[in-house]
């Protein structure tokens, strides 16, 4: 299934983020309205991104990533790549979109038995959110409180 681990042995990590987040407000970061059409023509031609919609279905593991940092996506900026996953099909829905920054991402990088799930035994990071992501992968944005090893730290 789209999103889920497998035993291939490496994973795709997704930066769809500049793309996305350039095509929408490109403007606001200063980017030439010329740049900002074209991102918007990119997104809009979801076909570019059959290899990797091809490789979720074939059961590659697909970890999200952002590539923060780059024009016009900010370390704190998540929802817009993970609305994009579910958008294209390299996740199938938002569960699955939620999994690819969690449980999965913890196991491509070797912490799964430290992180990325909540159960008992494990380092108890958890970002606390108003509203449900399995619904609207927005309220990811609306973090209320932070616990690292269980301990609030915002």
């Amino acid at each position: 299934s789209t999103c889920s681990g497998s035993s291939w042995g490496t994973a795709i990590c997704t930066t769809f983020s500049p793309l996305v987040m350039q095509a929408k407000e490109g403007e606001k970061w200063g980017l030439p309205p010329w740049k900002v059409e074209e991102r918007r023509r990119a997104v809009a031609d979801t076909s570019r991104f059959d290899g990797v919609v091809r490789a979720a279905k074939a059961g590659v593991p697909i970890v999200f990533g952002t590539d923060a940092g780059s024009p016009a996506v900010p370390h704190d900026a998540i929802a817009e790549e993970l609305k994009f996953m579910v958008e294209i099909g390299v996740c199938a829905d938002n569960e699955r979109a939620l999994v690819s920054i969690t449980s999965l991402s913890a196991e491509m990088n070797g912490v799964a038995g430290d992180r990325g799930t909540l159960a008992e035994g494990l380092a108890g990071d958890v970002v606390v959110v108003d509203g449900d992501p399995l619904a609207d992968l927005g309220a990811v944005e609306d973090v209320r409180a932070v616990y690292l090893d269980g301990a609030r730290v915002a």
